[in-house]
């Protein structure tokens, strides 16, 4: 018999505008003030952190995972990270702010279309395109709308803000300057094709931007590279290629860097677009350069990134990956991070800038891998991941960051409501004066507070039993330096903690070899009731239900109802009503699942078994 033989009937108690209690962002560590506020970097499109001095090759190899915050689709979008915060879109629509050290979202804004457009902050102002065919400005504190601008098309290009106006291409094969504080246009360029997916890179009174021709009856279509004057809007000068220009400049020391969908990279006087020198990869780039250092990083549908020497176009090295480089890479204290798509292998890289070798590399487990540009600030590095081919997510904004010389791990990682484990903090470093180490907790939801502090033993570590919690908490161990090191804040653990489920049968007339009897009956006012209860507290969340029978196969699930809303004291019921008398006799068992939630674990209660009778 089916589970549509059994039908579920909700008994439950809801008070008048009681909702989900909302999530409260919690700061594990300190954060971030360090920036990378736009595409690239800064507006001349660099890709390069020049005051980044806490990753560099030494330390990049123990990057490790900081956090992690998933979207609802596909991040193609590049973080923009200010003030603390991290911006992000993603093509389900939504512009997200999170707390850079935490993860943790501050806001969300929904916009009418996905967003493939990288943000940019500049003056406590967010501006991102939408596929809409809008470019939103919106409060960096509070996602606030300030305004909006109608392109007339869906807008992918990212925005670049310079000296107090905001420029972005749009699909509708126009460049547009606005006013950053009021939206106003201050002029328009069109180019001359249908689509702009290129973003600009501004710099020394001059725009540029990569076209593409996508209304012309040739294949491949033909793509431009514009030079336009910042004030006016004047079209400067114009290189024409065979192929689309979607990957966006960069200009260094009067030099404009960009690729072509035919595989060529090109360097260009800034002043005149005269051609310096152009590269040919194997591969379409839709990746836009980074340049620093006399060198130009780029990377090629080829499956590799290349490294080619600025003045001459001469390559220096390459880097092959296993799949295409589409990710624009970002360059910091002499380290090139980028993304690719390898479902094999990794995902992520961080490479010497001088030689190529790889220093570390990550792996998302995405099929469709990474193509959002990382974006590097204040030694942590936030990219993007594309999801799955197949089962499409998980959808994943990541943060790295080096490991810390302190330490501090978890006999368990999850542990039932109110169990006990073992911390032990292990600190990496020899002959050190001052060996005394503290252990501080984060609950969800609270703030730090302290738990013990100990001396390390011979082999550098103090270990404390705890036990006794209710929601998932962030440890950390900090230990204060001596005359040669600077004090240390390891990175979190995070111990989830398993909800408390409870649950009983209620109604039956008798108990029978461990089964609660009940008479046979249709009638909601006699039927098996099982009552749950949540700890801690998850008022407004949703609880489910589950009924099995026993068949000559075992116990056999015959029914999985959810979307049971726990009151205010966290309890809620379910009535089983048989559909007919073939149910009597049955060997049955109930029990109540919580599916968990960022305060506390999947749960369960104790099986409650039960017949009908006659």
């Amino acid at each position: 018999m089916s589970g549509a033989a059994l039908l579920a009937m909700a008994m439950l108690i809801t008070l008048a505008g009681l909702s989900v209690a909302a999530q409260v962002p919690v700061a594990f560590a300190a954060e971030p003030t360090g920036s990378w506020p736009q595409f690239r970097g800064d507006p001349s499109h660099s890709g390069d952190n020049p005051n980044e001095q806490t990753i560099g090759s030494a330390n990049v190899g123990t990057l490790s995972r900081y956090w992690r915050f998933d979207a609802d689709e596909f991040v193609w979008s590049s973080p923009a990270v200010a003030d603390g915060v991290v911006f992000v879109g993603s093509y389900d629509g939504i512009l997200y702010a999170l707390n850079a050290s935490t993860g943790a979202k501050i806001w969300q804004r929904r916009t009418g279309g996905p967003i493939w457009s990288s943000p940019a902050v500049a003056g406590g102002v967010v501006f991102v395109g939408s596929d809409d065919g809008n470019l939103y400005a919106l409060n960096a504190a509070t996602g606030a709308k300030l305004w909006r601008f109608a392109t007339g098309g869906p807008l992918v290009s990212s925005p670049a803000v310079a000296d107090g106006v905001v420029y972005v291409g749009a699909s509708k094969g126009t460049v547009h300057a606005l006013n950053a504080a009021t939206g106003a246009e201050l002029w328009s360029h069109p180019t001359g094709g249908d689509f702009v997916f290129s973003s600009p890179a501004v710099t020394n009174g001059i725009v540029y931007i990569g076209a593409d021709l996508l209304n012309s009856p040739f294949a491949p279509h033909p793509g431009s590279l514009y030079a336009l004057d910042a004030t006016t809007g004047a079209e400067l000068w114009k290189l024409s290629l065979s192929q689309e220009v979607d990957s966006s400049p960069a200009v260094a020391g009067g030099v404009v860097y960009v690729g072509c969908f035919d595989g060529s990279v090109h360097a260009l006087v800034a002043s005149t677009g005269a051609e310096i020198w152009s590269y040919q990869t194997g591969g379409g780039v839709w990746s836009s350069p980074a340049v620093t250092g006399g060198v130009v990083y780029v990377g090629s549908q080829d499956e590799s990134l290349y490294a080619l020497d600025a003045s001459t176009g001469a390559k220096l090295w390459s880097f092959a990956t296993g799949g295409p480089v589409d990710s624009s890479p970002a360059v910091a204290n002499g380290v090139v991070y980028f993304g690719s798509t390898n479902p094999l292998g990794d995902d992520l890289y961080a490479l010497d800038a001088s030689t190529g070798a790889k220093l570390w590399g990550y792996k998302t487990w995405d099929s469709r891998g990474v193509e959002s540009s990382p974006a590097v600030a204040d030694g942590v590095v936030y990219v993007g991941t594309m999801g799955s081919f197949f089962n499409r997510g998980p959808y994943k904004v990541l943060a790295f960051r080096p490991q810390p010389p302190l330490s501090i791990s978890s006999s368990s990682l999850t542990v039932p409501y109110g169990g006990s484990f073992t911390l032990t903090a292990q600190l990496g470093l020899i002959g050190v004066t001052n060996d005394l180490v503290s252990i501080y907790r984060t609950p969800y939801g609270r703030a730090r507070t302290f738990v013990t502090s100990g001396h390390l033993d011979q082999s550098g570590a103090i270990s404390v039993t705890v036990g006794g919690y209710s929601v998932t908490t962030a440890f950390t161990a900090t230990w204060d330096g001596d005359a040669t090191h600077g004090s240390v804040t390891s990175n979190p653990v995070y111990v989830k903690v398993s909800a408390r489920v409870t649950g009983a049968l209620s109604r039956y007339y008798g108990i029978s070899k461990g089964y609660r009897l009940y008479h046979y009956s249709t009638d909601p006012k006699k039927s098996p009731v099982f009552s749950a209860t949540v700890s801690p507290n998850h008022a407004g969340g949703d609880l489910d239900f589950r009924l099995q029978r026993y068949t000559s196969a075992g116990w056999r699930t015959v029914a999985l109802n959810g979307g049971y809303r726990l009151t205010a004291k966290s309890q809620a019921r379910v009535v089983w009503i048989p559909k007919d008398s073939s149910v009597k006799g049955w060997r049955m068992r109930t029990r109540a699942e919580w599916p968990g939630d960022p305060r506390n674990g999947a749960s369960s209660s104790r099986w409650a078994y039960f017949r009908v009778t006659s």
